[in-house]
């Protein structure tokens, strides 16, 4: 149901699958793996809202 709060809109499945994709990027500045995990965390934040 939307808006419900007992409800989830993102399945486990397609966290995982989402943070596998952005955790999967190859990185070679510490600038540019700063960025993947400031988006792996936004992709995990989002989901727990």
């Amino acid at each position: 149901m939307p808006g419900d709060p007992g409800t989830s809109r993102t399945t486990p499945e397609q966290l995982r699958a989402s943070l596998d994709a952005v955790l999967g990027e190859a990185t070679a500045t510490l600038a540019e793996e700063a960025g993947q995990l400031a988006r792996a965390h936004q992709i995990l934040h989002d989901a727990l809202q």
